[in-house]
């Protein structure tokens, strides 16, 4: 119950003089069960209805000065005066005590392997194997951040065709099976659920084949258009680095998707490991650190012109990779195609069959999971990538001219010797050869011995 000898229902308790000052954070708390704030996870919550917003410390401060004005407006001149004092003298005292306001152990509402949630102006969509539905939020069962209602009405439609649907039929290359594992990973990404065995980051990759590669075949935009459901945070691939401080202080607890865009061919993939197998440790400037676990955690998206490196098991269980075909570039994009651009350029009809088409795709995931894409181009970029492309070239022209050799055999050093005289500027030493022909021969599935020959060199005995 209140204490009553803090004056007007309050839990600052002065003299007239404004001089001498005390709180009563029993009255504190009650009042701010009353505002509907709360302490979830060491942040300060707003509570409406199922509807939950995390505030600042400045929010907290002025949702209690509109108490103080609603509950006494008569005195609320002076109360006024008397909380801004107090608070000035008093902020980091207060800052430090936030975690006595009540716990709220919220029970969220989430998404499972069988369903998906979407969450309009009008109501909330349930996806699941069934269809699609639209249910008014008194139906909900759980709360859900303010940050998870998108800013538009839902209406079905059993007609989904629209720009965005025809811009991911264009980047799988009109290939049915290619655009059903670009819409499994759609849909995968707008499910926030994260089974423990498999849970990867969706790489997205052009198939083309080139030492210099330009990009533009729409990877950004795939991920943008999950940025119009999710809370999304994006990170700059090119100067990103995992050694910076506070490197992941952007991520909230209802950040649902972490997007890696245009990230270079030295990231190091395996240091994201652990946040996509255990949850994710956040870092903020000024404030203590908390960790998310892997079932609330975000799932990641990276966007790349490059092979991703890396091999074995633990790197595959971690990755879903999908390769673009080369439909826009440059000199024919979207826009060129479309009249508009895409998202900023619709009208409510075009937004509406986007909602629809996505809502789709989280339905085809849950019936299918992720369907894997059978990868064209992108096996040998990896072999490119953990060596070079002007060995890769001198290697298929130096065995499809010696393929006539009746004893299979072909000496390392006259290998070596010949690539270095076509490739006089390069720097490869001659081990740094022999470890990348093990490497192409086991690519191409070329059985080999490694053996010496008569004279005692070295030779590759092809079985």
């Amino acid at each position: 119950a209140i204490q009553e000898d803090h004056p007007y229902g309050t839990f600052i308790k002065y003299d007239e003089d404004l001089e001498k000052l005390s709180v009563s954070y029993e009255n504190l708390i009650y009042v701010s069960s009353r505002l509907g704030l709360f302490n979830y996870r060491d942040n300060v919550i707003h509570i409406k209805g199922k509807i939950i917003e995390m505030i600042t410390h400045r929010q907290f401060q002025d949702s209690l000065k509109d108490y103080i004005k609603e509950e006494e407006a008569d005195d609320y001149e002076k109360l006024c005066n008397v909380f801004e004092k107090f608070m000035k003298e008093n902020t980091k005292y207060v800052t430090t005590r936030l975690n006595i306001l009540p716990d709220e152990e919220a029970r969220f509402v989430r998404d499972n392997k069988d369903n998906t949630y979407i969450f309009y102006l009008n109501g909330f969509v349930e996806v699941s194997s069934l269809g699609i539905e639209l249910k008014d939020y008194d139906d909900l069962d759980g709360y859900i951040w303010n940050t998870q209602i998108l800013n538009r009405n839902f209406i079905y439609s059993d007609n989904s065709d629209c720009d965005f649907k025809n811009f991911v039929h264009n980047v799988s290359g009109k290939d049915s099976k290619r655009y059903i594992s670009i819409t499994s990973a759609l849909g995968y990404l707008m499910n926030d659920y994260k089974d423990p065995s498999y849970s990867p980051a969706v790489i997205l990759n052009d198939e083309v084949i080139s030492d210099h590669p330009e990009g533009g075949t729409g990877k950004g935009l795939l991920i943008n258009a999950l940025k119009y459901f999710k809370k999304s945070v994006s990170f700059d691939g090119k100067t990103f680095s995992f050694d910076k401080s506070f490197v992941y202080q952007k991520i909230n607890l209802d950040t649902k998707i972490m997007a890696f865009d245009d990230v270079n061919k030295n990231f190091d993939f395996e240091k994201l490991f652990s946040v996509i197998s255990e949850g994710i440790d956040v870092e903020k400037k000024n404030r203590d650190a908390f960790k998310i676990p892997f079932e609330d955690s975000p799932k990641i998206t990276i966007t790349t012109n490059y092979a991703m490196s890396g091999q074995g098991n633990s790197n595959d269980r971690r990755r879903f990779e999908l390769e673009l075909a080369r439909h826009y570039s440059k000199e024919h994009t979207p826009f060129d195609e479309f009249g508009k651009l895409l998202f900023t350029g619709w009208d409510d009809k075009e937004w509406n069959a986007f909602d629809n088409f996505m809502a789709e795709c989280a339905m085809h995931y849950i019936l299918q999971g992720l369907v894997q894409q059978e990868l064209i181009h992108l096996p040998e970029k990896k072999l490119i990538a953990q060596t070079s492309s002007t060995f890769i070239d001198f290697i298929n022209d130096w065995l499809e001219d010696h393929n006539n050799n009746p004893f299979g055999q072909i000496s390392r050093i006259i290998m070596y010797n010949e690539f270095m005289h076509e490739n006089q500027k390069s720097k490869l030493t001659s081990n740094s050869f022999y470890k990348w022909c093990r490497i192409f021969f086991e690519f191409k599935k070329i059985n080999f011995e490694e053996k010496r020959g008569a004279g005692g060199d070295r030779q590759f005995l092809f079985i």
